[in-house]
């Protein structure tokens, strides 16, 4: 279960690619913040892949594309493609590792950046 400051998401979305291996995966949190007076929600995706079974947790676990990056891309392409976003940023965020595991082991990269989007 994936948490923010020990959270549950507020909102999970999925999206099965024909198969229950595959899937685009969404998680949404509101945060207590608001900008510009407008409520503030953060999301992390992920593009399922693969299962397999974990040993450790003697559970199937589902296997994620290491570039996630790709996922931020086409989250912010399908909300665009609405017509409801009206401005975009990619945030450059320092102290972010560019390489690093998942809790189950997978390899992981990213540029570090983070999507800002405006409705």
């Amino acid at each position: 279960m994936l948490l923010l400051d020990g959270q549950k998401p507020d909102f999970d979305f999925e999206k099965m690619l024909n198969t229950f291996a595959m899937r685009h995966h969404l998680r949404v949190w509101k945060r207590p913040a608001t900008l510009m007076g407008k409520p503030v929600w953060v999301s992390a995706a992920t593009h399922d892949t693969g299962i397999e079974l974990s040993q450790e947790q003697r559970n199937f676990i589902h296997k994620i594309d290491s570039y996630i990056d790709r996922e931020r891309a086409k989250v912010v392409s399908d909300l665009v493609f609405t017509g409801k976003v009206k401005s975009l940023a990619l945030v450059e965020r320092s102290g972010v590792p560019r390489e690093f595991a998942n809790a189950t082991g997978d390899k992981v990269y990213t540029d570090g950046a983070m999507a800002v989007l405006m409705f």
